[in-house]
């Protein structure tokens, strides 16, 4: 089914329906979101927290896919099972997207079987990728996909205020004004014969969209200026707008580029090859190359073009130069008087000058009180002042018409100290900067427009490994978790697997706190049949306190919910009907009251009743009511699921010798034994179930371990438990 308005998916209701469309825009957008398990995105609207932006895109792929997560997941405890194997996956990924991306991961009911199958087939892939693959190169790329995320789009982050966009065409005015063009530098009218000479002297660079009609000539004679055609386009007047996309998005298409070259250079494989196909390595080696010229700020780096570094250099550092120079101009003129040998002694001369500026004197009044003096200083002051202005053109790398301003820059004059033309300077360092921006424009017109024509492939390359990392975390899940492959067959009606290891147990393993033992099991009619079994659909399994009887239970549930979802399974073999229904009922915590006693049968009544392909699995159901009725309604609910020939059910039960007294249909009674304690004092115990064997609970076990850690009066009290089991065992 296809969604083509927001309020088809539950969870989108007016009001929060009112706050995307605010925040994210059009009803095609948000969908577009979605649809793209973009999580984070929905997060960022206000009032929508992690839980409802879940529930939305589940729902919203959910009315695609027309299945949901509660269809085949009946209980909490099964559902609460799901979310904590998913918890495990997610601690592989590295991007948001798909932590989120997961969700729409859930066990699928048998009619999509070839989904399941598809899946399978994929993320087998990814697991034999990863196992080809040495730790440095999955390290390498695992830090490459943590700088991965969802393009955003671009942004000015300031408004550029030394450019404006004139134009005599008042139908391209107001769609310049539209685009909010008007927003992002200045943008104005020209009326008909308009002089623009103001705005050439006022803007840094000048950009002027003819209508064709005649217009004032001086904007062709200007160096700041250009004329463009009717057909320019927002980002030919913006090139920071083009730019601002790499440049918000910058380490992720750096990153992306690396990645893109991983991504070839893995062993071939379908899915692989999907990837590769993806990633354009030509276009974004053609990226990466330009993004080297640019900054994270988006602006053109040192070292790209020479004239542009001598713009900016001579910009930078011409308040300084101007400075230095005025210090070195004074001295050398003050030490050159002082070392003439004139009428008046060099040092009364100079304190003649300062006095004379002083009292306004200025070098008119000098050359009339000291005419005979005035050409000598003025050849001094001439002669300094001259190889300061060369000394300036050398350092600043001044050329062409930059060099008029400096003529005279130093005044010669009889006067001191002696200081630069301020109105000369502003004149230079306004010519400087008019010939920066645009050539500064031009440069990142050029590398914009060429990045622009490359961001489809960009685009679609962190599209992919967004879908890698997925991919890519599965399989690293797949090969440390010993997942493999199932067989699913409708055909069947049951599971049996060979060397499974409970997920949680091995989460523990892989942090050096445990040590798994394999365990193998079967139940329901299957192509393993191990002996003293008969392709029995209902199991009561017996056994030891702690021997891990429900480890297997939950072992069953691990193994059904990612092969249901369309993933590897810990087990190195598996053979499994994909089931309608899947029932969990974790062990209850003592001993029910009257009303829940009351709701447990309702929803067992619930689950007897649907007729679907199922699987019960159930620990420890005794807790309902006192032992003798619990057994009683135990054998009766394993009566009645017996009935339904697509039923396959494991009950954990320490009742399991009263349940066979009274259950009137044939079902399997399964153990799972402790024979004694170690010398760590640890239950010693075969975790693989003894097929039709009823095995003790052997809480005494328990209690000599007890017995054995503790001191004191504690001791005392297992001493006086151990001697009702028949005296205290030795060690």
């Amino acid at each position: 089914m296809k969604i083509e308005k927001i309020s088809q998916i539950p969870g989108i209701g007016s009001k929060v329906a009112e706050r995307l469309i605010k925040y994210l825009g059009s009803e095609e957008e948000i969908i577009k979101v979605i649809m793209e398990a973009d999580i984070a995105k929905l997060m960022s609207v206000p009032g929508i927290g992690q839980g409802l932006a879940t529930k939305i895109v589940r729902n919203a792929y959910s009315i695609i896919e027309g299945v949901s997560l509660e269809e085949v997941l009946k209980t909490s405890d099964a559902r609460r099972m799901y979310e904590r194997i998913l918890d495990i996956i997610r601690s592989y990924t590295k991007t948001s997207y798909s932590k989120n991306k997961l969700t729409l991961y859930f066990p699928l009911p048998p009619r999509k079987i070839n989904v399941m199958l598809e899946r399978l087939n994929y993320f087998s892939e990814a697991k034999e990728l990863v196992k080809k693959l040495d730790e440095k190169t999955l390290n390498e790329i695992n830090e490459r996909l943590s700088k991965i995320r969802p393009l955003r789009p671009g942004k000015l982050e300031r408004r550029i205020g030394d450019r404006v966009v004139l134009t005599d065409d008042e139908e391209i005015y107001n769609k310049l004004c539209e685009l909010e063009l008007d927003k992002l530098t200045n943008v104005f009218l020209v009326k008909p014969g308009e002089r623009l000479e103001e705005y050439i002297q006022s803007y840094d660079l000048v950009l002027f969209i003819s209508s064709g009609a005649p217009y004032d000539t001086a904007i062709d004679y200007a160096f700041n200026a250009e004329v463009l055609g009717k057909d320019v386009s927002v980002e030919f007047l913006l090139p920071e707008l083009l730019v601002s996309f790499y440049s918000i998005n910058y380490e992720v298409v750096r990153a992306a580029c690396e990645l893109g070259k991983y991504i070839h250079s893995l062993p071939n494989g379908f899915a692989i090859e999907k990837f590769k196909n993806r990633i354009n390595l030509t276009a974004l080696s053609e990226v990466e190359n330009l993004l080297s010229v640019l900054t994270e700020d988006g602006e053109v780096r040192e070292g790209y073009d020479e004239e542009l570094d001598r713009l900016r250099t001579a910009i930078r550092d011409l308040q300084t130069v101007i400075s230095d120079l005025e210090v070195q101009i004074n001295d050398e003129v003050k030490e050159k008087i002082a070392e003439r040998k004139v009428v008046i002694e060099g040092e009364r001369l100079l304190d003649i000058l300062k006095e004379a500026i002083a009292s306004g004197a200025g070098g008119e009044g000098l050359r009339n009180v000291f005419p005979e003096l005035s050409g000598e200083l003025l050849e001094i002051i001439t002669e300094v002042c001259q190889k300061a202005e060369d000394n300036l053109c050398k350092r600043l790398k001044l050329t062409g018409e930059e060099l008029e301003f400096v003529e005279e820059l130093f005044p010669r004059d009889l006067v001191l100290p002696i200081q630069a033309d301020r109105r000369k300077i502003s004149l230079l360092e306004d010519f400087l900067r008019k010939e920066y921006t645009l050539r500064r424009y031009k440069i990142l017109r050029e590398i914009a427009l060429k990045l622009h024509e490359l961001r489809s492939a960009v685009e679609e390359a962190v599209k992919a490994l967004l879908d890698f990392d997925l991919f890519f975390a599965v399989g690293q899940f797949a090969k440390d978790y010993f997942l493999n492959v199932p067989t699913l067959n409708e055909e069947y009606v049951g599971i049996g697997f060979i060397n499974g290891r409970n997920l949680f147990l091995r989460e523990l393993e892989l942090k050096s706190k445990i040590k798994v033992i394999p365990v193998s099991y079967v139940v329901g009619d299957i192509p393993i049949q191990p002996p003293n079994t008969n392709k029995e659909r209902i199991v009561v399994l017996s056994g030891a306190n702690s021997g891990g009887k429900t480890t297997l239970l939950n072992l069953i549930a691990q193994i059904v919910i990612l092969a249901q979802m369309g993933f590897p399974v810990p087990a190195e073999e598996v053979y499994m009907c994909p089931f309608d229904e899947i029932y969990l009922f974790s062990r209850s915590r003592g001993i029910m009251d009257a009303g829940a006693f009351e709701a447990t049968l309702k929803n067992f009544a619930k689950v007897i009743t649907s007729p679907k392909k199922k699987l019960v699995l159930v620990d420890e159901l005794e807790a309902i009511t006192e032992p003798g009725a619990a057994a009683k309604v135990i054998a009766g609910i394993l009566e009645l699921l017996y009935a339904n020939k697509n039923t396959c059910a494991i009950f954990i039960s320490h009742l399991a010798e009263e349940v066979m007294k009274v259950v009137k249909v044939p079902i399997r009674v399964d153990g799972i034994e402790a024979s004694g304690l170690d010398e760590n004092l640890n239950l010693i115990v075969n975790r693989n179930p003894i097929y039709n064997y009823l095995a003790r609970s052997t809480p005494e076990l328990i209690v000599e371990r007890l017995y054995h850690l503790s001191k004191g009066s504690e001791r005392e009290v297992y001493e006086k438990l151990l001697e009702e089991f028949g005296g205290r065992k030795s060690k």
